[in-house]
């Protein structure tokens, strides 16, 4: 799963920093803006999948309904990335380190620890 680096830079963050324990949370709005980042891209692949796998150019217009109980576990995930990066990284460092929030969200996915 990755986070769009589009919407971090939207957000203002930019430059490079080490990783930290972090004890304070970040402000709830940006962490909410991150997961939904994810969870569109959980979708989007799905989406993105289900065309090629049926060959075919559109969605069913019922595709996300019909679909949502499937991807829960998966759209869920999302949250538990943003809680494990959040209790490492601090807001400031999660600015500072945007252009690795990639790398990092991938390194939490394959530790599995949200797949728990």
């Amino acid at each position: 799963m990755r986070v769009s680096l589009l919407l971090l830079l939207m957000l203002g963050l930019a430059g490079c920093a080490t990783v930290q324990s972090n004890s304070q949370p970040w402000p709830a709005s940006e962490k909410q803006t991150l997961v939904n980042a994810c969870q569109a891209q959980v979708w989007q692949r799905a989406e993105s999948e289900f065309l090629q796998a049926h060959k075919q150019a559109q969605l069913p217009a019922d595709f996300r309904q019909k679909m949502s109980a499937t991807m829960q576990p998966s759209l869920a995930r999302c949250g538990c990335y943003m809680d494990k990066l959040e209790s490492e990284w601090s807001y400031d460092q999660l600015a500072r380190e945007s252009s690795h929030v990639n790398e990092k969200v991938e390194q939490i996915r394959q530790s599995g620890v949200c797949s728990r």
